[in-house]
């Protein structure tokens, strides 16, 4: 292999690397612990998997999941499903993690129901 081609392609492997290295795979973001929230720095220290991560505004998530906001008191992410994007808000509140989930899509299996109307 020739000089050039060697150092082309070990440029786009580091590349592809730190590309790659920058998503956190999770099962799903409600497994994600919230370990410490840093405001000045917007970043955070997550644990997924048995890995304890830092995540920034920007970071991906899994395989559908984005952080959107990182401030004093919560974790914004935004994560897309089957029944369109969910907003993830992960906060602490008396010591206990907590996870709200913001469904952006249509509610699912909900049935529509006709008012009824007297005629007199």
């Amino acid at each position: 292999m020739k000089q050039g081609t060697l150092g082309t392609t070990l440029c786009l492997i580091l590349l592809l690397f730190v590309l790659f290295s920058q998503i956190i795979f999770a099962s799903s973001l409600s497994d994600i612990k919230l370990i410490k929230i840093s405001a000045g720095d917007q970043s955070a220290v997550i644990k997924s998997d048995n890995k304890l991560r830092l995540i920034k505004p920007g970071d991906l998530i899994g395989e559908s999941g984005r952080v959107l906001e990182i401030d004093k008191t919560r974790v914004v992410m935004e994560e897309s499903t089957a029944q369109g994007k969910e907003t993830i808000i992960i906060y602490f509140e008396n010591g206990k993690q907590r996870l709200e989930r913001i469904s952006k899509g249509a509610v699912p299996n909900q049935p529509l129901y006709a008012p009824q109307t007297v005629v007199k």
